[in-house]
């Protein structure tokens, strides 16, 4: 090497050193390393289809998230967004149970990454099926007058699958129907959801059957008046003195076409012969087919009987009457005894309201000519007592009268 070469090399190396003392010192002040940190970055879960496929379901919390830190040049962490980092944890090759998968991150550019955490805990259970009953939640009421009546739905049970514990948590699985203001039927397709014993929804389970078949009648409401049917007999020498039902109302419930056609409600037969006593009968309503009682209660007929008892009254033959009498004859009553005995037949308390003054004592002269006669005299009684008299005798059961010209 000449000496002009040797020259040349020092004026080089002091320049290469002055290079590289200005980029230190560039990449020092103008882009030095910092360290970023970014929280909330998403989990994603790796195989989550293949670990399903196993038979396994993951439970619990599935939205992860880590806080990243990253350190490197300013210009190269700055430049990272969030969305430029995977987050990965693998599930692959887990079993039942709590296990601790550790994330795997990728970020573009030369950066140091650092995790917190670097594991996530992540729950497997198995997934089952099992069957669970339908039942049909009915709420509000409907309209003034109505009320609910039969309810149909189909299925009435149905096959559930999900995580072991959230199938075995769910009580049944319902079909919620809102009544408010209804008079007429109602046909329905309702979605069918799982629940526990407190009423609420149980995730991450699959019902067999979307939805449930609902049709629900609804019945109108009437109030109408009982009407008893009967053959009762009271026994000899007994009277019936009060046939009483109660209630004598009921509110029947039915299709509205139906209800609207009944004024009356009549019992079923009720047969009895000879009652010598006051009886109690249970009667049981003739209900046309899809009517029912609003409220059951028990339909009662009374029956109450008295015996026939006697009340003997006297009545003087000057209190007798005789009707169309000729005027050209006259009544020798002679012969007429002084008193008619007049034997009423009834239950004490018609007895006890009867006096002279209800009975009147005939006799009828109506075509007779002059002459002696046997005639069988009529005992008439005032209005309020006769259809409550049993029979009435008189003694002597005829009278001997003559009648004379004048």
């Amino acid at each position: 090497m000449n000496k002009t070469g040797i020259k040349n090399l020092a004026p080089k190396i002091i320049s290469i050193l002055f290079a590289l003392v200005l980029w230190i010192y560039v990449m020092g002040a103008i882009n030095p390393r910092v360290t970023r940190t970014l929280s909330n970055v998403s989990v994603n879960l790796i195989n989550v289809e293949e670990v399903k496929n196993q038979g396994f379901i993951l439970t619990g919390n599935k939205d992860f998230s880590a806080r990243v830190k990253l350190t490197g040049r300013r210009d190269e962490v700055y430049n990272v967004s969030a969305d430029q980092i995977e987050l990965n944890a693998d599930l692959r090759g887990y079993t039942l149970g709590s296990n601790n998968i550790p994330l795997e991150v990728s970020v573009p550019g030369n950066i140091d990454v650092d995790l917190s955490p670097r594991y996530i805990n992540v729950n497997l259970e198995e997934i089952i099926k099992k069957q669970r009953d339908v039942k049909v939640i009915i709420s509000g009421i409907p309209e003034e007058s109505y009320s609910v009546g039969e309810l149909q739905y189909k299925p009435t049970v149905v096959w559930i699958e999900g995580p072991e514990s959230y199938v075995n948590s769910v009580e049944h699985v319902i079909a919620q129907l809102d009544i408010s203001g209804e008079s007429d039927e109602l046909i329905l397709s309702l979605p069918l959801k799982p629940v526990n014993s407190r009423g609420e929804e149980v995730p991450n389970i699959d019902v067999e059957t979307s939805y449930a078949d609902v049709s629900l009648s609804i019945d109108l409401l009437k109030t109408v008046p009982i009407k008893p049917n009967y053959n009762i007999n009271a026994a000899e020498d007994y009277e019936i003195t009060e046939l009483d039902i109660n209630p004598k109302e009921i509110k029947l419930k039915g299709p509205k076409e139906i209800i609207s056609a009944i004024n009356e409600i009549s019992t079923e037969l009720i047969e009895a012969e000879d009652i010598r006593e006051n009886k109690v009968f249970e009667a049981k309503l003739n209900l046309p087919e899809k009517v029912t009682i609003e409220n059951e209660t028990d339909i009662i007929l009374n029956v109450s009987v008295a015996p026939f008892e006697e009340k003997s009254i006297q009545i003087s033959k000057d209190n007798i009457k005789f009707n169309n009498l000729s005027p050209k004859l006259e009544i020798d009553k002679s012969n007429l005894p002084d008193n008619l005995d007049i034997t009423v037949t009834a239950i004490k308390d018609v007895l006890d309201k009867i006096n002279k003054g209800d009975l009147k004592v005939i006799v009828d002269l109506n075509g007779l000519n002059s002459g002696e006669y046997e005639i069988e005299p009529l005992v008439e009684t005032s209005f309020s007592t006769k259809d409550n008299i049993e029979s009435i005798k008189i003694d002597p059961e005829t009278i001997s009268i003559e009648l004379k010209e004048e």
